[in-house]
């Protein structure tokens, strides 16, 4: 019996397993032998049972002790990458010390491998000769556990614009009498780089055999300066020379494979193929090419250090927003259309991602909230209790789920409307009579009644306390209604806690203004006549959640402003009183009512009334320095 066994990871040592009568995995039987396919491996069994592959996975770790990781843009992609010229370490080691670990490559250039201790092996840079291209190539870190781990050194010579650059030196010499020996002379150096304009102390290495060079006290050296390696004639103590810089990149990468795995995420299903380091991997978006076959946009992953990095997903669609584009591309008619509205709240509900939340979708959100409103304000369809639930859910999920105000602006109004109409059409119907629904965010209630039955002079409408604590109310006089024509009458109440579907107009928003209270709005419905300019007005009292503001006023709601994108507007109404944390005002019409102010003064809530106060202080001023006067009168001519 064969097992093929295509690992998820690289092995490094392995074991067939086969389960055995006891209930626990043995190897007995079973022999490993090499997979048709890279980084595979195949088990020949004697006996059939329920086989698995038992692996050790890669422990070995490798890190760079030595080496300036300021490197280019290209270069930072990589898994390791220093810019210096003349020296760098790698260190590469074992978890354990019972396992052994060396350094095997081609040493024949400018690096060389010692030994840190049984578990640990460091691959170095010459200590007088700096890097070159001859280091280049492949070196292995092997580990007596039978495991291996590659990478690869690429070499890089870059010369400096301008690169001239001013060295000053001193000399420091060991001298011998035998000019036949190599003497070694250490150069200590303050190189100015116009470039990072500073100084920097280096150390440059050089020999010199001739009797006329020690003489002079001239020398030809290498020198390595931070990351710039550079031949420097030195000339004479303390003197100025020219030097030419050469900029050099080591860049050292991995060596290996990235395994074939399969992902199921929010942008769908993928299969990536096992791939080679430095391999980068596009595929289709699998929403835009469900949706659009002709969409050959991609995914795209990168296979770096042996592991797969995180894809880019910048031109692939969401499953949230592959159902939204499925569900506009449905016919919106009177037999499907609470079907319609009920799908597209679950869609919303699901809303949470940034991702999902752009003016397309909020595009597609209007479109079915105005097809249904058509449809209702046509007569072809009468608003449920449903289909009105599903539409203020919808309002209520944009609310509370973080959508960007800018994104929801150009559509705002118009979804705000629809949802109206859907609800008045359901507030109207008779058997709709006091019914409240309530969202988080957001909460409507219908009553009917009828006008000759009324005893109060007013109506007042409020939210529901189990949604909110906010003392929000609208008054209509009930003098207003009994100049109707229709004896019998209905009522909405609607209560939005947040405002983010009544924006302010970039103007406003320049001018350091917000609305800074719930929004809420009232209609009189089975009427035909419009409460509008009316001779009583409406109060409307509204609770200011700001604590330091100034200017506060009163402001309605106009569906037809700014060209149909709706705004807000103060004509109409007047800002009667300010109290601290609320506001009360008066209006000659029926809408969305909210409080904007100010944040320029932060004045405090009762500027409006500091004349008052002012005058108040002095009033009791002046009231006890009187009463001193008349009990020292009354005290002097007692006596």
């Amino acid at each position: 019996t064969v097992m093929k066994v295509e690992s998820i990871i690289m092995l490094s040592s392995a074991m067939c397993d086969g389960a055995s009568p006891i209930g626990m995995w043995d190897s007995a039987g079973c022999r490993l032998i090499p997979g048709a396919y890279h980084n595979t491996q195949s088990c020949v069994c004697n006996h059939l049972t329920d086989f698995a592959l038992e692996v050790n996975p890669i422990q070995i770790n490798i890190e760079v002790l030595v080496g300036n990781a300021e490197c280019s843009q290209r270069q930072q992609e990589e898994t390791y990458c220093v810019n210096i010229a003349a020296f760098f370490v790698l260190k590469c080691s074992y978890p354990t010390p019972n396992v052994s670990v060396d350094w095997l490559g081609d040493f024949s250039g400018d690096l060389y491998s010692e030994k840190e201790s049984n578990a640990s092996a460091l691959l170095r840079t010459g200590q007088e000769v700096g890097i070159s291209l001859k280091s280049e190539g492949i070196y292995s870190c092997v580990a007596t556990s039978g495991q291996t781990r590659q990478i690869k050194i690429t070499v890089e010579h870059e010369p400096e614009n301008d690169s001239k650059h001013y060295v000053r030196f001193s000399m420091v010499q060991e001298m011998s009498t035998d000019y036949n020996l190599r003497i070694l002379q250490t150069a200590i150096f303050e190189i100015y780089d116009k470039i990072i304009h500073g100084t920097k102390v280096v150390s440059c290495y050089g020999v010199s055999q001739r009797p006329i060079d020690i003489s002079m006290g001239l020398n030809r050296t290498e020198c390595s300066i931070e990351g710039v390696s550079s031949n420097v004639e030195l000339l004479e103590p303390d003197a100025f020379s020219s030097v030419e810089l050469i900029h050099t990149s080591v860049n050292i990468s991995d060596v290996g494979f990235c395994n074939y795995f399969e992902e199921n995420s929010k942008f769908g299903q993928y299969s990536w193929s096992e791939s080679e380091v430095g391999d980068t991997v596009d595929i289709t978006c699998y929403y835009n090419e469900l949706f659009d076959p002709n969409d050959d946009r991609t995914i795209q992953r990168s296979c770096e250090m042996r592991e797969w990095k995180e894809p880019i997903t910048d031109h692939c669609i969401t499953y949230v927003t592959y159902q939204y584009r499925i569900l506009i591309m449905q016919n919106i008619t009177a037999e499907n259309a609470e079907t319609v509205v009920g799908n597209l709240r679950g869609i919303t509900e699901e809303t949470t991602d940034p991702l999902d939340q752009t003016l397309g979708n909020i595009n597609i959100i209007s479109i079915v909230l105005k097809s249904t409103k058509n449809l209702i304000l046509n007569e072809e369809l009468s608003s449920t209790i449903n289909l009105t639930n599903s539409t203020i859910a919808i309002l209520n999920d944009i609310s509370t789920l973080g959508w960007n105000p800018a994104v929801l602006a150009p559509n705002s109004s118009l979804v705000v409307n629809s949802f109206e109409t859907i609800a008045e059409d359901f507030a109207a119907d008779p058997n709709s009579s006091n019914i409240t629904l309530r969202h988080s965010s957001t909460q409507l209630r219908t009553s009917q009644f009828t006008v000759s039955y009324l005893q109060d002079e007013e109506l007042n409408y409020s939210p529901d306390e189990s949604v909110t604590m906010d003392d929000a109310i609208i008054t209509v006089p009930t003098s207003v209604l009994r100049n109707l024509s229709n004896n019998y009458l209905a009522d909405l109440f609607v209560y939005y806690n947040s405002s983010i579907l009544f924006p302010l107009t970039e103007e406003s928003i320049e001018s350091n203004n917000t609305i800074s209270s719930p929004v809420i709005a009232a209609s009189v419905l089975n009427t035909t006549q419009q409460l509008t300019n009316l001779t009583e007005p409406v109060v409307i009292s509204l609770p200011v959640y700001l604590q330091n503001y100034s200017d506060p006023q009163c402001v309605a709601w106009d569906f037809l402003a700014n060209g149909g994108n709706g705004g807000w507007s103060a004509k109409g109404c007047n800002t009667t009183e300010i109290h601290i944390g609320r506001v009360n005002c008066t209006c000659n019409h029926l809408t969305n009512f909210g409080i904007i102010v100010s944040l320029n003064a932060r004045m405090g809530p009762l500027q409006k009334n500091s004349v008052l106060d002012i005058l108040s202080v002095v009033g009791s001023a002046v009231s006890i320095v009187a009463l001193i006067t008349t009990i020292v009168t009354l005290l002097v001519f007692k006596k």
